[in-house]
């Protein structure tokens, strides 16, 4: 990932690690859902992660020719210059599947609902959201930083909840839960405010009148809290 923001919020009492600052990073960048903007930057590390190490590694080869690799995954190798790691890949998603066909299973030839870089990713993914919700509350940097946020995606808040349910005590997990949804809930209105607006343009009556700017960003705004940022989209959320 890249360098940590030492410019961060002071943290009083408390020492932040690796994983902490660059939490506090995508907590404070402008453009995404910080979890969308964490699994952007996952992504990228597993695909140098990948040709530095695991492709040369028989057991990470191994996982590949039992559980394949999902498309988005693939591409994202394709992308990268190691023209020699990604022809070793090939080579073993091509006898994987020449074994599928050999004992006629022709259903599961292209069938692959997750593969070892979606979890991976998600692996790390899930770290990334202790570490905030264990940040919230207990640092009052973080703390600060969390209400000032790019608003989470539906799908990266739904997890962040569960991860707090999980493994936070009470009150400190009701706290969380309770900014989420109070922070959550006035996104969700303002955006759907804009939405409507930007309907409401179309209707024949307004059709002299300029299109508040607002209105447009708000369909933009809805896209990505429905389905995340497109810089993380992959298979999965």
């Amino acid at each position: 990932m890249k360098e940590a923001n030492r410019d961060a919020p002071a943290v009083s009492g408390a020492h932040l690690d690796i994983s902490s600052w660059e939490v506090m990073d995508a907590f404070q960048q402008r453009e995404a859902c910080p979890f969308c903007a964490l699994k952007a930057s996952l992504e990228e590390d597993f695909v140098a992660h990948y040709y530095d190490e695991m492709v040369m590694d028989d057991a990470y080869q191994g996982r590949i020719l039992d559980q394949g690799l999902c498309r988005e995954h693939l591409t994202r190798l394709e992308r990268y210059p190691d023209r020699l790691g990604l022809a070793l890949t090939l080579q073993t998603l091509l006898k994987r599947s020449q074994q599928l066909l050999a004992t006629r299973n022709l259903a599961a030839v292209s069938q692959v609902d997750t593969c070892p870089a979606c979890q991976w990713v998600e692996q790390e993914l899930q770290r990334f959201l202790l570490t905030a919700a264990e940040l919230f509350g207990q640092n009052p940097g973080f703390t600060a930083v969390f209400q000032q946020a790019q608003p989470m995606c539906l799908a990266h808040l739904s997890a962040f909840a569960q991860v707090a349910q999980a493994h936070l005590r009470p009150p400190r997990r009701q706290q969380l839960l309770t900014a989420l949804a109070n922070k959550e809930r006035a996104v969700l209105a303002e955006i759907s405010q804009g939405v409507e607006a930007f309907i409401r343009s179309y209707d024949y009556r307004q059709r002299r009148q300029p299109v508040d700017p607002k209105a447009v960003a708000a369909v933009a705004k809805a896209l990505n809290l429905l389905r995340g940022s497109l810089a993380s989209r992959g298979n999965h959320a």
